[in-house]
């Protein structure tokens, strides 16, 4: 499983709006954002109310 999502990003790394995307140390979604290298019960601190 690994080595195929491995493949699925690479080829994802070699579209041209992949440049928009950064390096993936990053992950956004509804207007969120947080760093995506943190793990834990501490990450749902990050946008915390």
């Amino acid at each position: 499983m690994d080595r195929a999502l491995a493949t699925v990003v690479a080829a994802q790394a070699k579209l041209p709006m992949s440049r928009f995307w950064g390096i993936g140390s990053t992950a956004s979604s509804d207007g969120q954002f947080f760093p995506s290298a943190r793990q834990g019960e501490a990450m749902n601190m990050v946008n915390a109310k």
